[in-house]
């Protein structure tokens, strides 16, 4: 089956939904193992039923959804901005009537709560999302709309989409993240220590870390914070700082993206370097030269794109490991006899059930591929 069908495995909302004949309207992975797709069904009335899909969803009703209500909720109907949060784990049936026309996001519990460290200081093992049906928060139905208006193909559209999608998990999770009942927080490190190591960690980014360094802040050996680190982190060391790397290089490129917009910014009186031109100059410069540049500098926040570039695979190797959720990139030069193409890297997504960072892959694609051009 295509990607799009089941971008998480058959038991996935989107699987069900193909499987009910609705109508898929658009659809995009948004990189950091986020997705995005429109719906429409017009039916006169049929059951649809969500068994564990594994995956968390945020849906948003833009359009009809009148006389849709949800089995164990008699009674109480959609309609456009109205939102419903459905967590991977959740069982439900739906009477589904007439018109619908509604925008669904999917991400993973683990990236959901992942965030819970940055943002709340709190253990991911701790949270998840409530499962709520038809509730009403005018800001995240706002964001919702914004999300489905925009270009999704654009390189630059689908970062200031990945970067809308970033917001509203934020929001649900202030908002519909609760504690979970069966957690179990034994072992793991304290919440002091665990404090200690992200502010470390955040304040070094630009730097070489090491295990041993880390073990060092956290007064541990390295054996016993490599386990701990995992437990209270949801991820090892080294993918949680690629993966923080990673955040903070989207950050900035969507800085760079939004001063672009901006009239009254300065950088409209000068060359504005977008995210995709950002890339491209940083890409090409690697694959010709491999001499620093300051283009690797990300704004003033001492992350290295470069090195966010080269972390992505190994990122989310060590976090799709084992999950059935792999798909590899690689690199590879051309050997065109033009001139022009000469040494141009190109990214390629290999045969796999999930593009993986597509948001980077797409800007990089995108970039790469002009450069031949912009060269001549």
């Amino acid at each position: 089956m295509d990607s799009t069908e089941t971008p998480f495995g058959l038991h996935s909302v989107c699987h069900t939904l193909r499987s009910a004949n609705a109508n898929l309207e658009r659809f995009a992975w948004l990189g950091d193992q986020l997705a995005i797709a429109v719906w429409t069904r017009d039916i006169e009335e049929a059951e649809t039923v969500y068994d564990r899909p594994g995956h968390h969803t945020l849906s948003c009703y833009l359009d009809g959804g009148y006389r849709t209500e949800r089995q164990k909720m008699p009674g109480r109907y959609g309609a456009p901005a109205r939102l419903c949060a459905l967590p991977g784990d959740h069982e439900s049936r739906w009477w589904v009537r007439g018109h619908m026309h509604f925008m669904h996001m999917y991400f993973l519990p683990e990236h959901f709560t992942q965030r819970a460290v940055q943002e709340l200081d709190r253990e991911p093992r701790e949270l998840t999302l409530a499962d709520r049906t038809y509730f009403e928060d005018a800001h995240i139905a706002r964001l919702c709309q914004t999300l489905a208006n925009e270009n999704w193909q654009d390189p630059d559209g689908l970062l200031r989409t990945n970067e809308t999608a970033h917001q509203v998990l934020s929001l649900l999770l202030r908002a519909q993240g609760v504690r979970r009942t069966d957690a179990s927080l034994k072992g793991g490190l304290s919440v002091a220590t665990r404090r200690r190591l992200r502010e470390y960690i955040e304040n070094h980014l630009g730097q070489t870390l090491t295990l041993g360094e880390l073990a060092g802040v956290a007064a541990l050996s390295e054996f016993h914070l490599a386990r701990m680190f995992r437990t209270s982190f949801g991820l090892p060391p080294a993918a949680w700082i690629a993966q923080q790397r990673l955040e903070r290089a989207r950050c900035c490129a969507a800085r760079r993206c939004r001063s672009r917009r901006s009239p009254n910014n300065a950088a409209m009186r000068t060359p504005a370097i977008s995210a995709t031109v950002f890339a491209k100059a940083s890409v090409s410069r690697r694959l010709h030269s491999g001499r620093p540049s300051a283009l690797d500098s990300c704004c003033r926040c001492g992350c290295h794109l470069g090195q966010g570039i080269r972390d992505v695979q190994n990122c989310e190797d060590a976090i799709h490991g084992g999950k059935g959720l792999r798909h590899s990139v690689r690199r590879i030069h051309s050997v065109n006899q033009n001139p022009a193409h000469s040494g141009v890297g190109k990214l390629e997504l290999t045969a796999g059930s999930q593009p993986r960072s597509l948001l980077s892959i797409a800007i990089l694609n995108s970039a790469i591929s002009r450069t031949a051009s912009d060269e001549r």
